[in-house]
């Protein structure tokens, strides 16, 4: 069975668009075998190494578009590194994958937890709590999000009301009569036709919560609390960990929904 190093040299070289000479070859093979020390492999211990000049080095860093022996190791360490996660993780059981994408939202529910103001999230709860009304919506797949909200607080008994963005303004502001909030979900808070339903809203004297991963949006400055969502707005490339806004999100709905039933047991008790 062919080794990592090997399969790795042979990677890179299926991945180098220009030719390589015998002496680049067996340097390339050289500092692939040395991998695990080649941040103290000198460019003159190489070439003597591999009987060559150190200007052969050089004329192979330039071929890899790179300016010269130190950004050579550099590269090559940080692909190797690269190559042997995913062969791991290419040899790993689907169990075992999913424990792995598992850990990953785990560690992105922690940031989001720690992204959130906790003032800002006492005032939420109090309204939650307190208020016999609330208003819910969303746009895009963020639409889903203010949905699954509604739903899971009717199941726990609280009155939410859903509320589609295109629907006419004057079912909304009947929708708004019923309600002394209104919760807003918006990853990017620059949707537009959210931002006009909400000076409605405001106009109406119903507190707006935006639930949003932008501290910096068109709509913040009309919301009176801003709950921050951790979650990349940025396209993925395939070596970026996964962000996973949606499911932060979904945890914090389900949070939300614990800390209202644990709030209604303590008041029964009281």
């Amino acid at each position: 069975m062919m080794s990592n190093k090997k399969l790795f040299l042979k990677k890179i070289l299926m991945e180098l668009d220009e030719d390589i000479n015998d002496s680049e070859y067996n340097i390339l093979n050289d500092l692939i075998d040395n991998i695990d020390i080649i941040q103290k492999y000198s460019i003159r211990e190489a070439a003597k190494n591999n009987f060559i000049s150190t200007a052969s080095i050089s004329r192979l860093c330039y071929k890899f578009g790179l300016s010269g022996y130190s950004e050579l190791k550099f590269f090559l360490k940080s692909e190797y590194e690269k190559f042997i996660e995913k062969t791991y993780n290419d040899n790993l059981s689907l169990k075992n994958k999913l424990y792995l994408i598992i850990n990953s939202f785990e560690d992105n529910y922690k940031k989001t937890i720690d992204y959130i103001n906790e003032n800002e999230l006492k005032e939420f709860l109090k309204l939650i709590y307190e208020n016999k009304g609330i208003s819910v919506c969303g746009s895009g797949l963020s639409e889903v999000m203010a949905m699954y909200f509604s739903q899971r607080f009717q199941m726990a008994g609280k009155r939410v009301n859903f509320i589609n963005l295109n629907a006419p303004s004057e079912i909304y502001v009947n929708q708004l009569k019923e309600s002394s909030s209104i919760i807003v979900f918006s990853k990017s808070g620059n949707m537009q036709n959210i931002s006009n339903k909400l000076n409605i809203a405001r106009k109406n004297n119903v507190k707006v919560i935006l639930i949003t991963s932008q501290k910096k949006s068109k709509i913040l400055d009309e919301a009176d609390i801003t709950i921050e969502i951790y979650g990349n707005n940025k396209s993925r490339d395939k070596n970026d960990k996964i962000s996973s806004y949606n499911s932060n999100v979904i945890i914090l709905i389900d949070i939300l929904v614990e800390l209202y039933i644990e709030n209604i047991k303590e008041q029964a008790i009281d």
